[in-house]
């Protein structure tokens, strides 16, 4: 069973022909709960990296 109170695990990267996945199996970000994460919220554990994907348009705001 996954746990979000996990840390410390790798992150996979998938790349596919039509898209690309980021698969973190460590826990949410701090200030991030399991109720907020449902409602849709996120929260980013890369700003930079979110703000490129974001001007590319592969990822809402």
């Amino acid at each position: 069973m996954l746990s979000f109170t996990e840390t410390g695990r790798s992150t996979f990267i998938n790349l596919y022909s039509d898209r690309l996945e980021f698969i973190s199996l460590g826990g949410l970000i701090l200030g991030l709960s399991l109720e907020t994460a449902m409602l849709g919220a996120s929260q980013p554990r890369n700003e930079k990296l979110a703000n490129i994907f974001y001007h590319v348009k592969l990822i809402e705001a």
